[in-house]
């Protein structure tokens, strides 16, 4: 049993690399003794009720967000140069840059919060929040097609940068 388990979380370790998701499952399984499915049911059910949990908080903190455009003029190309809105991650692991910067109508450079959502195929992979109006960070992720969408409030209403590989 000792040696089942150890496997599993060497598998788990190597997953997460890939898929967060996985990790939890391996591990919520890994540690439920054979016969006791009772326990296991217990970890499930608490790991369901944290992510719907989590997704109603994204939901409610996104709520008053719009979605901003990309600025792209010549005044502009310095800030985008090297990023995109979407890109194809070729290997099994690529390591995923974003770097945002938020502006007002008037182009000045917002201070204000605002969040990213990188998707993954189409599908919501990560939403990140800022405070300041800039965001920039990298991320370990699988082979894909990842694209990202900024949200701001009222007072920050475009972005430069994107992401790149």
């Amino acid at each position: 049993m000792k040696n089942v388990k150890n496997n599993l979380v060497k598998a788990a370790v190597a997953v997460s690399m890939i898929s967060p998701v996985a990790l939890t499952s391996v591990a919520a399984s890994a540690n439920v003794a054979p016969g006791n499915n009772q326990v296991r049911q217990e970890r499930v059910t608490d790991q369901n009720k944290q992510q719907r949990s989590n997704v109603d908080k994204t939901k409610s903190a996104n709520s008053a967000k719009v979605q901003a455009p990309r600025l792209t003029g010549s005044e502009f190309k310095s800030e985008n140069r090297g990023q995109t809105t979407s890109v194809s991650a070729p290997y099994l692991l690529n390591v995923l840059k974003y770097n945002v910067k938020t502006y007002t109508d008037g182009g000045a450079d917002s201070g204000n919060p605002f969040s990213i959502r990188i998707y993954k195929n189409g599908n919501l992979y990560k939403t990140i929040s800022s405070d300041n109006g800039t965001l920039t960070g990298s991320l370990l992720v699988g082979k894909g097609n990842y694209t990202i969408k900024v949200y701001t409030t009222n007072n920050a209403n475009h972005f430069t940068g994107g992401l790149s590989l």
